[in-house]
């Protein structure tokens, strides 16, 4: 979890000067990002630390995806894009990834207690 973090991080730097891009007509709303992310976040943990081999861990990965899409009513283009424009909207974004962390550590403080 902690190198898609990472990832992302260095993602949403690298484009977060880039030019605002027409909104698209299917965008998520911020809500629905945040949900999605956040349980995709907890998926690919999920499927960490089963410890799998790099194959099985990419399919079992993408049923969790589908998964969480179909929970959301969610398209994978749709999600795709959405992802793409928050992106490249810094202060969008920057909200986006302020609500998935306090998502994110609501969850594992509910787990803990």
């Amino acid at each position: 979890m902690r190198n898609l973090f990472l990832l992302f991080t260095l993602v949403f730097l690298l484009l977060s000067c880039s030019e605002e891009g027409a909104k698209p007509d299917n965008l998520l709303p911020k809500e629905t990002m945040v949900r999605v992310m956040a349980d995709m976040q907890l998926a690919e943990a999920k499927v960490k630390n089963l410890h799998l081999s790099t194959d099985s861990t990419r399919k079992l990965y993408s049923l969790y995806e589908l998964s969480i899409f179909e929970q959301y009513n969610v398209e994978p283009e749709q999600y795709r894009e959405s992802f793409t424009w928050y992106l490249n909207n810094y202060k969008e974004m920057n909200e986006i990834h302020t609500a998935l962390m306090d998502t994110l550590d609501r969850r594992q403080n509910q787990i803990s207690q």
